[in-house]
């Protein structure tokens, strides 16, 4: 008898093994069909530079933005004001607290700051504690439009994943499912699909899956058009087609990234071709040099004096982020580093202080009445200010390094632990079939360096076994891997991922080399520009900060700006693409501050010839283009109709590159070599030169 009581302890005993071993498995959370899947944000932890930026975010505008943008008060977290009823309409208030929030939340877990995170959760917590009879959260404000509802619960997504806090499955349950609502289907509010899916994820309800799918399709046979201008196109047919979008850019990669999302769950290709048509579309027809595609507001062609919307810088990293995981191509992760490298630094002052609505490669001049895209061309929308007048960037703006921090750790189905994209950092997850804990260390000052290392910690154990993924980024032509500085031999390929599946021991060392090599890349209007790696290269100017006294939400610790060239600009590159590799590349010493002229930790010397006659532009005068504001049937808020108008004042502006037959007169005899910096650390540039070799070249 005793021996059976102890043959079945020992059973039992075992099974709980088991259980534990598959709760760890379960626990992860892995859809299906993906090939790579988050983890929790505060397993992650930054270091180098990509700590201190954040801490300048901490300091700057994550913080402090409700003390220069009154219209943040209230949402989210009190009950109805009428103050945000006016003016109509008041859903952009929440859209920006939502950004916010999801900012200070990520931003707060990454840095351990309990003021952030606190911050945040008031607004969270008062959501989710106050639904109303039929579950739904939020500001009934905003109940018949609720695209704002989308960005805010990815805030509690990233609670919940760090907290298990129960009560969130339940409200957001509760608020999809317990009351019909009519209107999710419509364009921007079927990007609720996102948060839908992470909840279904979580508990495996299919009522929840096909609601999702619901919407989609639904939302897919919707079409929009505002007078003669085609502002929508979204479905999935509009995705396969090989033609531009004129679509408004922010609303075209939130919706892009839903069949991505659907897939990973369902495992039907018709959802992910879509995704997968849309962004090579974005590629093809409206990609800027700084990997952001051109979104003015609306997708335009990225010719080298137009500019993007910040917001999208941020949105089309995210939405990528979701391909990346369903296909686990390298590639998408090559697009999120070049945006995050070059476009997020640019847009913003290295103080995290003031940023810009709309940035591009080519701004040599930016003040109050500087923005030379045909929309609200003339106005204040490229000047670097704590508060830009169209609400929705100066929060998003909080989102976008965190987001990319979050997601430089993955996972597989196979426990592997995956550095889908690299910055230095420390991850604290578990690992392998067993479900270790482990710790890998990221040392490096990538992408201002080619040498990465990670240190392997497997605490109390001898060694951990689990499959390690790293990504072989798709410029670099010879990368190099060793582990405890031996050469894995076998044959590397640019844009693939190699996966070193083998036990680990503590303080094993592996290290990535991925040398960077400059190359020009070709522009409309023949323009040039130069890249080296992830980085892209824009002219070293000297510039101006002067303080705007005119713009309202500027104060003496988050100032405006007016910025003015004080050197020469106005250059031709003259470089012999074959002889790239005798241009001088100086390497400064490296801080954690890297992104502004006086701290870039590279320069790149080149050739250079003055175009004589090439100014920045003087005028009275703009034609520009709006969509004008108003309210449609459902009370809701949305673009009506096009306007066309004339700016009148005094602007000066940053003019078009010169080509063809003027810049071959205009051209100076003598060469200079000219400095450029990482595009990133400017404010002023000039990124896309005009081409002084190609009036050589035979006709």
């Amino acid at each position: 008898m005793k021996q059976s009581v102890n043959i079945i302890v020992c059973i039992i005993f075992l099974l709980s093994i088991s259980c534990k071993k598959e709760q760890k498995i379960v626990d992860r959370r892995i859809p299906e069909y993906s090939v790579f899947a988050e983890i929790p944000i505060n397993a992650i932890k930054p270091k180098g530079w990509l700590q201190q930026y954040l801490i300048n975010q901490q300091n700057g505008l994550t913080s402090f933005l409700n003390n220069v943008y009154p219209c943040n008060v209230g949402a989210w977290s009190k009950p109805v004001l009428d103050s945000l009823r006016k003016p109509n309409p008041a859903m952009w208030r929440f859209e920006q607290t939502a950004y916010l929030t999801d900012g200070q939340l990520s931003c707060g877990y990454l840095l351990n700051d309990s003021s952030l995170i606190n911050k945040a959760m008031e607004r969270i917590n008062y959501t989710l504690d106050h639904p109303d009879a039929g579950g739904y959260l939020g500001n009934p404000i905003i109940k018949n439009q609720r695209w704002a509802h989308s960005v805010f619960f990815r805030a509690v997504k990233n609670y919940y994943m760090v907290s298990k806090d129960p009560k969130v499955l339940t409200a957001l349950t509760n608020h999809y499912l317990k009351e019909c609502y009519p209107h999710t289907s419509d364009i921007r509010e079927s990007i609720n699909i996102e948060d839908i899916m992470w909840l279904y994820n979580e508990l495996r309800d299919t009522t929840l899956l096909n609601y999702a799918e619901k919407i989609y399709k639904d939302a897919d046979e919707k079409k929009f058009k505002y007078e003669k201008h085609e502002l929508v196109e979204t479905s999935s047919a509009d995705f396969l087609k090989d033609v531009p979008s004129v679509t408004h850019g922010v609303t075209y990669f939130e919706r892009a990234k839903l069949g991505a999302i659907l897939y990973v769950a369902t495992g039907k290709k018709e959802y992910l071709e879509p995704s997968v048509a849309a962004f090579k579309k974005a590629d093809k027809y409206h990609m800027m040099v700084d990997g952001v595609p051109c979104t003015s507001e609306s997708l335009r062609a990225p010719v080298p004096s137009e500019l993007h919307e910040t917001c999208v810088i941020g949105d089309y990293s995210w939405a990528i982020g979701y391909v990346l995981m369903a296909t686990g191509e390298a590639s998408y992760a090559d697009k999120i580093e070049r945006a995050m490298f070059n476009a997020a630094p640019g847009a913003v002052t290295s103080d995290f202080k003031a940023v810009q609505y709309f940035s591009g490669p080519n701004q040599t001049v930016v003040t109050n009445s500087s923005c030379h895209s045909v929309f609200f061309g003339g106005g204040t929308y490229m000047q670097y200010m704590p508060a830009p007048h169209t609400e929705c960037c100066p929060a998003n703006v909080n989102r976008f390094m965190p987001n990319f921090v979050s997601r430089l750790w993955m996972q597989d189905h196979k426990g592997g632990i995956v550095a889908s994209m690299y910055g230095s950092s420390q991850l604290n997850y578990v690992a392998g079939a067993e479900g270790d804990s482990v710790t890998i260390d990221e040392n490096t000052n990538y992408p201002f360096d080619e040498k990465i290392e990670f240190v392997i910690n497997t605490h109390n154990k001898a060694s951990v076994a689990f499959p390690f993924t790293l990504r072989i980024p798709g410029w670099c032509k010879s990368p190099s891997i060793k582990i405890n500085g031996v050469e894995i031999s076998e044959n590397h390929t640019s844009g693939t991922y190699v996966t070193l599946d083998k036990s680990f021991k503590n303080g094993d060392k592996i290290t990535a080399e991925f040398p960077q090599e400059i190359k020009l890349t070709h522009w409309a209007r023949n323009g040039v520009a130069v890249e080296r790696g992830p980085l892209l290269y824009a002219l070293k100017i000297q510039q101006d900060f002067q303080i705007d006294p005119t713009e309202k939400s500027s104060n003496k610790n988050f100032p405006a700006y007016n910025i003015y060239p004080i050197s020469d600009w106005n250059y031709a590159l003259n470089i012999d693409p074959l002889q790239l590799t005798e241009l001088e590349v100086v390497k400064k010493p490296f801080n954690n501050n890297p992104w502004s002229n006086e701290t870039a930790p590279i320069e790149i010397k080149v050739p250079a010839r003055k175009v004589k006659g090439w100014e920045l532009i003087r005028t009275n005068k703009f034609d520009t283009e709006i969509w004008a504001d108003g309210i449609n049937a459902l009370g809701q808020h949305e673009w009506t109709h096009y306007d066309k108008y004339t700016v009148k004042g005094d602007m000066i502006l940053t003019p078009k590159i010169p080509e063809g037959k003027y810049l071959s007169k205009k051209l100076a005899l003598e060469n200079e070599m000219i400095t450029l910096v990482p595009y990133g650390c400017t404010k002023l540039r000039l990124t896309i030169f005009p081409d002084a070799t190609y009036t050589q070249k035979p006709k």
